[in-house]
């Protein structure tokens, strides 16, 4: 999606929009018929049978040329782009789960527990 969302961009989304209310421009997520996830933007919406539950949308990539037409309904579709980090996510990714837990656990264990415990007492 570059260059609006930069590679390592940590990207919000927002869960509770339905496929009906989103608008040409927005950058939704939906999940591909490979079952991965999948950020475009909505550049056009096509005239579909309202008996479908479903609405034919045609996304593309900002970083590429090519439209790609999905159906979104409520099986494959996420939600929209609520707000973006740059370079966050690329921080977050290279942070080791366990090292988190070492970190608070050594934050803990220096903090004086006595002296609080006794001054609130």
């Amino acid at each position: 999606m570059e260059p609006i969302f930069s590679k390592g961009s940590l990207c919000w989304i927002d869960t509770r929009v339905q496929y009906e209310s989103v608008d040409i421009g927005d950058v939704l997520v939906y999940r591909s018929p490979t079952n991965t996830l999948v950020l475009h933007r909505l550049v056009d919406i096509l005239p579909t049978d309202t008996a479908a539950n479903s609405l034919a949308a045609v996304m593309q990539g900002d970083a590429n040329d090519m439209t790609q037409n999905v159906n979104l309904s409520q099986v494959n579709f996420i939600g929209r782009e609520a707000f973006t980090i740059p370079h966050l996510g690329a921080v977050v990714e290279r942070i080791n789960l366990s090292w988190v837990f070492v970190g608070v656990f050594l934050f803990l264990a220096c903090i004086p527990w006595e002296s609080i415990i006794r001054k609130t007492a």
